[in-house]
């Protein structure tokens, strides 16, 4: 028996997808940012249609419209170019969604930055990361961080775990489960937020205090136990922040 063909208005697709009910994915707020980006340029049709355009199948098209997947970030660039709309705000939701050609504001910027996957390794490992000579060995990582920004060739992310490092009066600082690049190419100074590795082996994540009686480390809780440390000798600066963020959702 033949299969029924479905057909496909030849007129304008309605973005949405499915116009009454959420995407029903994970990435919820990716799918929104997403769906705005192709209604405010124009891009419109069947997934086939606008897979098209970006050149993607009509599966990737419906698994990013409905929140299943994001986007590899050769494809989140071509995106952001065929929208004309910022990578930060399509990816993370950062600065305005407003055309990146619209005058009037300033404050939205669009670059083609060097984009691509970092390495989230454990606190042991970012210890010892200074050492190797291949930063990029895929057994090192614990997963693959498509990171929309800047990164220097052996920057990495950690994954940081509990609240030394943020202040639950303020907000500043970054909070339980934050994901932070470091690089340990950059020369520490005082007031960055470092990793240090102690000559005994552990390593932490505190704020670079120098002071003519030393170097300390300080956490930015206030109600932390220990709120500063001097930094024993023979430690290692393993990276300084240069860059977080926090997952909305805890799972």
């Amino acid at each position: 028996m033949q299969s029924p063909i479905v057909n496909i208005p030849s007129t304008k697709m309605n973005i949405m997808g499915r116009p009454k009910t959420a995407p029903l994915g994970k990435h919820r707020e990716f799918a929104a940012r997403f769906k705005k980006s192709l209604n405010e340029s124009g891009v419109s049709g069947s997934y086939a249609k606008i897979g098209k355009v970006f050149g993607v199948s009509a599966t990737t098209i419906s698994n990013l419209i409905n929140g299943e997947k994001l986007p590899s970030m050769e494809l989140a660039k071509k995106i952001s170019l065929k929208t004309r709309t910022p990578l930060d705000w399509l990816m993370n939701g950062l600065a305005d969604c407003h055309n990146i050609d619209t005058i009037g504001h300033p404050n939205v910027t669009f670059q083609d930055r060097n984009l691509r996957r970092i390495p989230l390794i454990s606190f042991v490992r970012a210890g010892t990361w200074d050492e190797l000579m291949d930063p990029y060995a895929v057994e090192d990582a614990e997963e693959w961080i498509d990171w929309p920004f800047e990164a220097g060739e052996r920057a990495y992310v950690l994954r940081i775990e509990g609240v030394s490092m943020f202040n639950p009066r303020t907000g500043e600082g970054y909070p339980d489960k934050s994901q932070v690049k470091f690089e340990p190419d950059i020369e520490a100074k005082h007031g960055d937020d470092v990793v240090v590795r102690t000559p005994d082996g552990s390593v932490t994540f505190k704020t670079l205090q120098i002071t003519n009686d030393g170097m300390y480390l300080a956490a930015i809780n206030p109600d932390w136990p220990e709120p500063i440390i001097k930094i024993p000798k023979d430690s290692v600066i393993c990276g300084v922040a240069d860059g977080h963020f926090t997952p909305r959702r805890r799972r």
